[in-house]
């Protein structure tokens, strides 16, 4: 999708999936085939929205693809380590469910984001 046309509108499709992954989270918590159909949509929507977003990134500067990398996977890096502490704090907060619904939070604000910015940036 992000190759043949926007790679944009994949990032926002990413986002809804996980959204989705964290609302059927939230009701698995004792279902094992839950629990995988949540994993399944998480890792397409995340893998879809970091590739999207490295071809976004490797297409403004083709002769800086190196350097562009870098700083795409640094940030990326902190991200996911940022992702990893909040998750914990929301676990000793109050669980499973409660890192269901922060995680869900983040999502539908990223949603957000997405569709305000979305609106703005098109001809």
């Amino acid at each position: 999708m992000g190759d043949k046309g926007n790679p944009r509108i994949a990032v926002g499709y990413g986002c809804l999936l996980m959204l989705i992954s964290f609302i059927v989270f939230y009701f698995s918590i004792e279902s094992i085939i839950g629990v995988i159909i949540g994993i399944v949509f998480i890792d397409v929507g995340i893998q879809g929205v970091h590739i999207s977003n490295q071809t976004r990134v490797y297409s403004l500067l083709p002769e800086a693809r190196n350097r562009l990398n870098t700083v795409f996977m640094s940030f990326s890096f902190l991200g996911t380590a940022a992702g990893s502490a909040y998750g914990l704090f929301l676990w000793k907060l109050g669980g499973w469910h409660a890192v269901a619904i922060g995680c869900a939070v983040l999502a539908l604000l990223a949603l957000t984001v997405y569709a305000v910015t979305y609106k703005s940036s098109r001809p």
